[in-house]
């Protein structure tokens, strides 16, 4: 567990020391990214696909389906 905060916290960094670029927020579950990302909004996500509990692909439908216009590819 630690080594994935460890790596959320890696991925953060590198985003926010790209121009043009900023992490909104990092969630450790598929729960918290259904609650928090619709109203977050971001232009990008970048999912874990083994989330704990719900895996990141149900994530995605369920967010695809609570935001039909957000981009998936």
């Amino acid at each position: 567990m630690d080594d994935e905060k460890e790596l959320c916290q890696s991925i953060d960094t590198f985003v926010n020391g790209a121009p043009g670029f900023r992490c909104l927020n990092t969630y450790h579950s598929g729960e918290a990214a259904l609650e928090h990302l619709p109203q977050d909004r971001p232009d990008v996500v970048l999912m874990d696909t083994h989330f704990a509990g719900m895996s990141g692909i149900a994530c995605i439908e369920r967010l695809k389906a609570k935001i039909p216009q957000m981009q998936i590819r």
